[in-house]
């Protein structure tokens, strides 16, 4: 749209160097509001003519990444109805549960969006794994069970099947980069990068930092770190979800920071 166009254009008028584009939906059934951005087979040529205007209009040479994601449970359709979709389940809770049919579908959604991202003319696009959407919710799957559930080999699957299958149809034509969740605020088994003691809220990096390093053996030279989710504070007297009473201490999100030092 016309907002769009002036969004990215004023941003390269600014001077950046990198252009790091809002998310964007892998399918019409992943997005949080009828209103965000898709890529998809109709409009690459779209893409391709804001991205060649940026260039025109740029005053430095840019690094354009596309951020994909899937909505997962704060899914919406374009009357802004709830379809929630996630990979694991909650009593009480109303999303699908996505078999491992529909995660390998998901995969394929990321590999194909990555593709005309490609053609389109991006340097980069990044896997969103970050805020409690699809991706970064199955990293908490410990009660899954199948291929993409329990063990940190299968709850991290889905993101390296994507990795791989990018680098394997797309070669050097486009970077990879990972926007990923150190830790949630959320006790586990329902948070990721969490001690495993009840009820507690404490950072343990072990899992992240073993991600991230599997992650640069693939060639991924771009992860940007994050925390949380926007149901839970990082600090304040208590998280917005009563159910969580303890809360993370900016020192756990020091060493978050410090992964990739």
């Amino acid at each position: 749209t016309d907002m769009v166009r002036r969004r990215y254009l004023r941003f390269v008028k600014g001077g950046a160097g990198i252009i790091w584009f809002e998310a964007c939906a892998v399918s019409p059934d992943s997005k949080s509001n009828p209103y965000q951005m898709m890529l998809h087979d109709g409009n690459v040529g779209e893409f391709q003519k804001l991205l060649s205007e940026m260039d025109k209009k740029s005053k430095v040479p840019t690094f354009k990444v596309l951020q994909l994601t899937h909505s997962g449970r704060v899914s919406k359709d374009d009357s802004w109805n709830p379809i929630p979709v996630s990979p694991k389940k909650y009593s009480g809770d109303n999303s699908k549960y996505a078999s491992d049919e529909l995660i390998e579908n998901i995969v394929q959604d990321h590999i194909h969006a990555a593709i005309l991202a490609a053609d389109a003319g991006f340097d980069a696009v990044v896997v969103k794994v970050c805020h409690g959407y699809f991706l970064s919710e199955l990293l908490s799957a410990f009660d899954r069970e199948g291929k993409y559930g329990g063990s940190f080999e299968n709850r991290t699957r889905a993101i390296f099947e994507i990795v791989d299958g990018i680098r394997n149809v797309v070669g050097d034509k486009i970077g990879i980069a990972v926007r990923l969740n150190a830790f949630d605020s959320k006790p586990y088994p329902d948070g990721y990068g969490i001690t495993k003691a009840e009820g507690k809220i404490r950072a343990d990096l072990t899992e992240t930092i073993r991600l991230c390093e599997l992650l640069r053996e693939k060639g991924v030279k771009l992860i940007n770190i994050s925390a949380s989710s926007p149901e839970c504070h990082l600090f304040g007297d208590e998280p917005i979800d009563s159910k969580y009473k303890k809360y993370v201490s900016s020192c756990d999100l020091l060493m978050a920071i410090k992964i990739l030092k």
